[in-house]
């Protein structure tokens, strides 16, 4: 048990994730707080905010809550978004929990993508980073295997993992081309209507989607 929480978490600059217990309180027994979470990386592409994996809301160093289980992730700051817009909570939500973590080469690295349009491939990495967690964090691109038995997929590629996950699971069965050949279609845009399709499949019961017509 510590004794003394002044400076607990002092020149912890390079601190990306905490994990904070319901007993645990800043301010000891008193009301005064004793410490803070330090400003995460915040010249190293961090806002310098936390994210809550209990409530997805974002809280500067002294304002953490006392008495919360909760997991505290540094918040990425992508250069692109605008955190104030309409669509800025959704991104902090999608990056803390790893489902999007934006571009990672390219002219765009470091970037989120915003205005960008969704590829396949994409739509299929984010699903399968959701379902998979502990699969995606040790995904290792250059080692992955195509096992779709499909057109449209390929090897060593970001999706790679995640089209062999879609298709195994019956979420993307590919798109049907002329004389009947399925493709995958990484790389092609996600329509509305795939996206609902692909939707309903992920979260329908067995058999409700084809009983819907």
């Amino acid at each position: 048990m510590a004794k003394s929480m002044d400076y607990m978490f002092y020149d912890c600059s390079s601190l990306k994730s905490v994990s904070l217990s319901q007993r645990f309180s800043f301010t000891g027994r008193g009301i005064t707080r004793l410490c803070k979470l330090p400003k995460p990386l915040e010249k190293k592409g961090y806002t310098g905010l936390w994210v809550s994996s209990t409530d997805g809301m974002t809280y500067a160093p002294d304002e953490i809550p006392n008495y919360v289980a909760a997991t505290y992730t540094a918040q990425i700051a992508f250069p692109d978004v605008d955190y104030s817009d309409w669509y800025g909570d959704a991104v902090t939500f999608v990056a803390a929990r790893g489902l999007i973590t934006g571009y990672t080469d390219g002219d765009k690295a470091g970037l989120f993508g915003v205005g960008d349009t969704l590829t396949r491939g994409q739509l299929a990495t984010i699903l399968w980073r959701n379902a998979c967690p502990d699969e995606a964090a040790s995904y290792d691109p250059a080692t992955a295997k195509d096992t779709t038995g499909i057109a449209g997929s390929a090897d060593g590629m970001f999706y790679t993992a995640a089209a062999n996950w879609a298709v195994a699971k019956g979420v993307i069965t590919g798109i049907e081309r002329p004389g009947g050949a399925l493709d995958f279609a990484a790389d092609e845009p996600v329509t509305f209507e795939q996206l609902a399709t692909i939707l309903g499949r992920l979260g329908a019961a067995p058999g409700e989607v084809a009983a819907a017509g």
